[in-house]
């Protein structure tokens, strides 16, 4: 987000819940907060760099008896069929 420093408007808006003035800095096409704007002239990156998705292997997990059983009645059919 570049917002140009020169030519903003500083408006005060009255927050009745805090009893405290918020001030927001307006430059004909975007507002910014106070906040955002003291950490812009302060020359820090707002945003942070987004950290690097780590991705996970899956370990495959050991057929079961029954996988295993049918596996092996599979292999056992092909053999009576094709005549091995």
């Amino acid at each position: 987000m570049s917002i140009p420093m020169k030519g903003l408007s500083k408006r005060g808006r009255y927050n009745h819940l805090t009893d405290s003035v918020e001030y927001k800095y307006f430059n004909g096409t975007a507002e910014i907060s106070e906040s955002t704007y003291k950490a812009l002239c302060s020359g820090k990156p707002t945003v942070k760099p987004a950290k690097a998705v780590s991705t996970y292997k899956v370990k495959p997990k050991p057929p079961t008896v029954e996988q295993q059983r049918d596996a092996a009645l599979k292999a056992a059919i092909k053999q009576m069929v094709s005549g091995g």
